[in-house]
């Protein structure tokens, strides 16, 4: 007998069906596909950004420090 902070464990898998059939039915959407897609794009462009400014960054710290290879 579950205590008053678990559900059953048919309510748990219950619910995890339901939110399976929903993410699914979202994704399966062509607008939220569109979106999703839009999305992922823009955060890739954001991400190569970030990577080139800060190598930039650092690498003008590591020149103005005149710090060298060993």
């Amino acid at each position: 007998m579950p205590n008053s902070l678990q559900y059953p464990l048919e309510r748990e898998r219950e619910l995890q069906h339901r939110w399976k059939r929903l993410l699914q039915r979202t994704l399966a959407s062509k607008d939220n596909s569109a979106a999703y897609l839009s999305a992922s794009r823009s955060a890739a462009r954001f991400g190569g950004k970030l990577i080139a400014d800060e190598t930039d960054k650092w690498g003008n710290v590591i020149r103005a420090a005149n710090i060298k290879a060993e």
